[in-house]
């Protein structure tokens, strides 16, 4: 079992692990979203004027996985038009406030967030959902889930552009009878909703339940809601094994036990750099990288905190 949790680990780090972006996730937050969000919290009134569109393209990203990407893949990005996507086909990428919840709140209560909160008070999930919508980890969980997307395809030779065609050529939403937000590739993005969420509630992680994060994070919930029990199953368990794998904190032991090569893996581990800007730095082979990884983790790493809390499980 020791063995097969450390093949997990290594398997994440290597494949699935979290885009590290924070920065540009903060800086379009910033700049297109914080100052009508907090004219929300001070009114309780939502108006349109808060949330005014715009249109900038990927340069304008500084973290180093995002400039990677922008030269391989530009993308234009699309601010407050409705919804979020990444569009590969396009070469979009459109980060928004809930333009349903928008409509609802300043339609029928000419703006008045709590009357609007109040009549969904016997509809759980509506409310649940309406009551996260307009919050920075709301926000900035959708900007991180839409650049992992990006990115993500960028750096794997574009799998999310040929598996939209597939499904555009079969007219379903679903890939090979699965529905598409159960997909690994769709959990790649979640995950990154989550990561925000716990950047906000670190100090209660551990006390948090998965039933309390699911109603906390509306993408889960959206997720959560039309599936049937077997697909709500496979769904739950994914995500709590793609949660285990992420090692939010750990130790590291027996440094003086690691070689030159392992110290600079160890290093560029802790810094979070990429399986590939590992291999280049250090000038070896993705075979001698991920020998390693391994070592490193066989030695050195050991799990703290990790993304699936203690009362998730």
């Amino acid at each position: 079992m020791r063995d097969f949790i450390k093949r997990l680990l290594r398997e994440s780090f290597i494949n699935e692990r979290l885009t590290d972006v924070d920065s540009d996730v903060d800086l379009i937050y910033d700049r297109f979203f914080k100052e009508g969000i907090d004219k929300f919290k001070n009114s309780e009134k939502i108006t349109r004027s808060f949330f005014m569109p715009d249109i900038i393209n990927t340069s304008i990203l500084q973290s180093e996985e995002s400039k990677k990407a922008h030269q391989l893949n530009p993308c234009k990005i699309v601010i407050n038009a409705g919804s979020n996507y990444y569009n590969p086909i396009a070469k979009v990428i459109s980060f928004s406030v809930n333009d349903n919840a928008l409509n609802y709140v300043f339609d029928k209560f000419n703006g008045d967030f709590n009357a609007a909160l109040e009549s969904l008070k016997d509809i759980p999930y509506q409310y649940n959902n309406l009551q996260n919508d307009f919050n920075e980890t709301r926000i900035k969980g959708s900007i991180h889930h839409e650049l992992a997307h990006w990115i993500d395809d960028t750096m794997n030779k574009q799998h999310i552009e040929r598996r939209i065609e597939k499904q555009m050529k079969a007219d379903t939403r679903d890939l090979k009878g699965i529905p598409v937000n159960t997909t690994k590739m769709e959990i790649q993005g979640q995950i990154h909703n989550i990561k925000q969420t716990y950047n906000k509630h670190k100090d209660i992680w551990n006390d948090i339940t998965f039933d309390e994060l699911v109603k906390m994070v509306p993408t889960l919930n959206v997720v959560l809601k039309p599936l049937n029990d077997k697909f709500k199953k496979q769904w739950i368990r994914d995500i709590k094994t793609r949660m285990y794998r992420e090692i939010m904190e750990f130790d590291v032991i027996n440094e003086d036990k690691l070689s030159d090569d392992e110290k600079l893996v160890l290093d560029m581990i802790l810094k979070k750099y990429s399986y590939d800007t590992m291999a280049s730095k250090i000038g070896k082979s993705k075979k001698e990288i991920a020998d390693l990884v391994r070592r490193v983790f066989d030695i050195s790493i050991v799990p703290k905190t990790r993304l699936l809390g203690k009362k998730m499980v």
